[in-house]
């Protein structure tokens, strides 16, 4: 760490530690020099959700391990995709790692205990659908933040006064 007095130039600090500025920290700007907004690095995709154990547990006490493990795999494809995921074996086997014979005994299981739903040609399940719905609303309100915040910086990067 640099004694006060010593930073050196094209450096700023920031809570007593010195950090140097380089080009990858600036914004992007564009011909005309504006700002550009920054890319989200997720690019809208869902990396975690909340999973309320209790809520699962209640939900899922009658499943078997194996209908519970393809529950899960399926619900995580069901949030990474942000839809319904199609009641076809085509597209359901590979997720759930089961044979034909095997999925066809836990969905009946599924579809008995109330966690998945079949509506129209696709598996509807209500916890994933309440997971990307928040997901979405977080999207949207984040946006927004970062929208008023590159306006009132004009074009800092998270810098806290």
């Amino acid at each position: 760490m640099a004694a006060r007095g010593c930073i050196p130039s094209g450096a700023e600090t920031r809570n007593g530690k010195v950090k140097s500025v380089d080009a990858s920290n600036s914004p992007a700007r564009d011909a005309a020099g504006q700002t550009l907004p920054r890319r989200d690095p997720r690019n809208g995709q869902i990396k975690y959700t909340r999973l309320w154990i209790s809520d699962l547990l209640a939900d899922t006490y009658r499943l078997t391990p194996a209908a519970l493990g393809v529950y899960m795999r399926l619900y995580c494809a069901s949030i990474s995709a942000q839809a319904p995921l199609r009641d076809d074996p085509r597209v359901i086997l590979p997720i759930a790692g089961a044979s034909r014979g095997t999925w066809n005994k836990l969905r009946v299981e599924l579809l008995a205990a109330g966690v998945l739903e079949v509506v129209g040609g696709l598996l509807h399940d209500r916890r994933a659908e309440k997971a990307i719905k928040e997901f979405q609303a977080a999207s949207r309100r984040n946006r927004g933040n970062v929208a008023r915040r590159y306006a009132a910086c004009d074009g800092l990067r998270d810098v806290e006064p």
